[in-house]
């Protein structure tokens, strides 16, 4: 009604509103331009993820690199792969990982340094041997659930649904736990009915100063190979 009064002409109080519509497009649109490029990452992104894609407390580089920080600890992570390629406690001087100056971040290549998710097959196992070689984890994008940053800790909750190429049912969920002290906590969801087996690593590549000072603590009583 407000449209065409008058016989069809456009009111004085229709140029207006035309006028208030545009002022507010032209504020969106300055807005949008501002997110940063991981969102282009994601096909259908919900409201509320824009306000958690530009999270004040969150930086993007232009390897699609987010970058957190706090009082106790620094750290960056690629959605491509799910893999934390960076961490620092603000105390040490160096960096707890190592990351390889020949990565291209093309969202392709897999990220050869940080923590790469092998998932749902470690190496070359004949487990799921019809999967890439360390699964598909660390060449897929994962999504962004969660992000928590406060003066004590930083929370990052990643999830990764499979492709349907891979013919596998399953999901899998990276929880980053941040302060002084890193934990990272990989579950793996069976989306069917039937059982599947898996293998898994989170494939750390440690940023060694002097390979013979090195020690390794926390094993005691446990079993591995």
């Amino acid at each position: 009604a407000l449209l065409y009064e008058n016989g069809g002409m456009p009111s004085d109080e229709t140029d207006r509103i035309f006028t208030e519509l545009a002022k507010l497009l032209q504020t969106r649109t300055e807005v949008l331009s501002e997110i940063p490029e991981q969102i282009d990452f994601i096909d259908e992104l919900p409201d509320y993820d824009i306000e958690l894609y530009t999270h004040k407390k969150m930086k993007t580089d232009g390897n699609g690199l987010i970058s957190l920080a706090n009082s106790l600890a620094e750290c960056k992570i690629s959605l491509f792969g799910g893999n934390l390629v960076s961490y620092r406690p603000k105390s040490q001087k160096h960096d707890v990982f190592w990351l390889g100056e020949k990565n291209k971040f093309d969202n392709v290549q897999a990220i050869r340094g940080g923590i790469p998710v092998c998932w749902p097959r470690f190496a070359e196992e004949k487990l799921n041997d019809n999967l890439p070689r360390h699964g598909f984890a660390r060449l897929s994008m994962w999504n962004l659930e969660s992000v928590t940053v406060t003066e004590e800790k930083i929370e990052v909750k990643l999830s990764l649904l499979s492709d349907e190429k891979y013919g596998v049912n399953v999901s899998a969920e990276l929880l980053l736990k941040i302060t002084d002290k890193l934990e990272c906590v990989l579950e793996t969801v069976n989306n069917g009915d039937t059982e599947f087996d898996f293998s898994e690593a989170l494939h750390a590549y440690f940023n060694v100063g002097e390979r013979d000072k090195i020690k390794i603590k926390g094993l005691k009583g446990h079993n591995y190979k």
